[in-house]
């Protein structure tokens, strides 16, 4: 299942690989970090990261 969330303010929609430099850009910041388990080395991790999460259920268990 796809979900798009879209309200006034916001519009949330599945990952892509053209997300991955700002996946990696917030996912490094130290005060994300101390609340995610995953924090990418660079960009080709996020990009990693996104490949592995493609076409996933919401609620799926997480690949990382």
């Amino acid at each position: 299942m796809t979900l798009e969330l879209h309200t006034q303010r916001l519009r949330l929609t599945p990952l892509t690989g053209d997300d991955a430099q700002a996946l990696f850009s917030y996912r490094r910041l130290p005060e994300v970090t101390r609340f995610q388990n995953f924090v990418p080395a660079g960009v080709a991790d996020a990009e990693a990261f996104i490949a592995s999460v493609q076409g996933r259920d919401l609620g799926a268990s997480d690949p990382v």
